[in-house]
């Protein structure tokens, strides 16, 4: 997952001889504001799926996508969320993401600074 919140969780383990023992661990939960696919297909028109389009749950301000070809170039750049990223113009094969940004979950604003790739097929 992309972003991460840490949920402290307390157990209390309570036996029938009268042991007790609390046990505390800290548990990372993905944050529900972002989700990018991690594959694309130019050849499902119908459906809607020949475009890398990321899902932002959270406002969003100053945001920027990237897409990199396997050679570190930039293949595509957008600082608007609606612009999307056709993939029929390009080969099959891994391309790296990056998201960058300010989000606001609950009215607290977070920066965003996410990196993945996206295999594309064909």
């Amino acid at each position: 997952m992309i972003f991460k919140r840490i949920l402290l969780i307390i157990v209390l383990l309570l036996s029938t001889i009268g042991f007790s023992q609390d046990i505390d661990h800290p548990l990372a939960i993905p944050d529900s504001c972002l989700f990018v696919p991690n594959a694309v297909t130019p050849d499902c028109e119908q459906f809607g799926c020949d475009y890398f389009d990321p899902i932002i749950g959270c406002p969003i301000e100053d945001y920027k996508l990237v897409i990199y070809n396997r050679y570190g170039e930039i293949i595509f750049e957008s600082n608007r969320r609606e612009d999307r990223w056709w993939v029929a113009s390009v080969d099959d094969g891994v391309y790296v993401w990056q998201i960058t940004g300010t989000m606001s979950d609950s009215g607290t604003p977070f920066a965003v600074s996410a990196r993945g790739h996206v295999v594309v097929l064909k």
